[in-house]
């Protein structure tokens, strides 16, 4: 669930099962109900942000207001064709679980088509976003580590974005990993250039048997 407002309207965003006859599965995806403010009702019918393909939407997302009135979208979605088709050897391993963003409009209508905006084997899940002076704050659950052919780990990475969100500006980078149980309930605010990003792990507990999640803050540093 996901809730972004401007003066006019409120878009809420919600997941649920779409029927997909090529893989004869229900697949979850992410719906848009808009709710006009005067009145307090729902706008029409709830609209999916893309259902042409079978790829699952469901390991996050997240839905911004912008000061124009707009929205941006982000989400975490299988990149269906290297499921089908492996890239790397990981990919038959670990699902490629990619993180795309599209924009949508002051009446909630989504603009384009959703595209990911970078491509790398592992998967990644609960991106957070925020607006940036050089384009966009990017902050999400990153699992390319696990691919290692010494094994590895569940970390945070964060980067910026560019102002059209079809790339990343910086190099990639991670902050320290948890262990046990994955990340969760991220988090980011921008501070001028910077952005200060929070989330919890459980690198302290013993995994599930005795979870012992923490807080755990980081600054995305950029002159």
């Amino acid at each position: 669930m996901g809730i972004a407002c401007n003066q006019s309207i409120c878009l809420v965003l919600y997941v649920r099962d779409v029927y997909n006859t090529l893989v004869q599965l229900n697949v979850p995806k992410l719906f848009l109900a808009t709710v006009n403010l005067a009145g307090g009702q729902q706008v029409g019918t709830p609209q999916p942000v893309e259902i042409s393909d079978w790829d699952t939407q469901m390991f996050g997302q997240q839905i911004v207001a912008l000061a124009d009135g707009s929205f941006v979208l982000v989400y975490t979605a299988l990149d269906t064709a290297a499921a089908v088709n492996p890239i790397t050897p990981c990919d038959s391993m670990i699902e490629r679980d990619l993180v795309y963003t599209v924009k949508i409009d002051a009446t909630g209508a989504v603009q384009g088509t959703p595209q990911p905006v970078f491509d790398f084997q592992g998967s990644r899940e609960y991106p957070r976003i925020a607006p940036h002076p050089d384009g966009w704050a990017l902050f999400w659950e990153d699992q390319r580590s696990e691919c290692n052919a010494s094994g590895g780990h569940i970390g945070m990475a964060m980067n910026v974005a560019a102002p059209t969100l079809a790339t990343l500006l910086d190099p990639y980078l991670e902050a320290p990993g948890s262990i046990g149980l994955p990340p969760e309930y991220p988090s980011l605010s921008v501070t001028g250039t910077n952005f200060v990003a929070a989330w919890s792990d459980n690198r302290d507990g013993m995994g599930l048997a005795q979870p012992e999640p923490e807080l755990f803050l980081e600054t995305y540093w950029r002159q």
